[in-house]
Parts: structure tokens; sequence; C-alpha cells
């Protein structure tokens, strides 16, 4: 599964994500990956960059991410 997260292969087992996961996701303002700065969003408008980011945090735990 290529998971590299601690605890990511449970959660991909699993059938719900933790809250926690999804919390912590929000906290570092990834809901707002292309949202504008003065909204409280990243600003990243560069596609290239936004499909890094979601490869990266992907290469984590791809059921957080894809959740």
């Amino acid at each position: 599964m290529g998971c590299s997260s601690p605890g990511a292969l449970e959660v991909d087992l699993s059938e719900v994500v933790p809250v926690e996961r999804l919390d912590r996701l929000a906290a570092a303002g990834f809901y707002g990956l292309a949202g504008p700065p003065e909204a409280g969003g990243m600003g990243v408008a560069d596609v290239a960059t936004a499909h890094e980011i979601i490869e990266i945090l992907a290469s984590g735990c791809l059921t957080t991410t894809f959740v």
C-alpha cells in the first residue's frame, strides 16, 4: 500500500479515518490549498505544485489524503 506515516496502514485497513488526521490537515491549512491567502488559504495557483503537495500527503497516508 505504500504508507509511510505512523498508523497509515491501520487507517487504510479501517472503515473510518480518525477525525484527528483530518483535523491535522485542516489545521495545517491544506483544506485551503488553492484558496487565496487573504481568505486563509495557501494560494497555490500552480497546478504542478498542488499535485506535488497532494502526492507527498498521499505518500504518507493515501486514505487520509483521499478523504
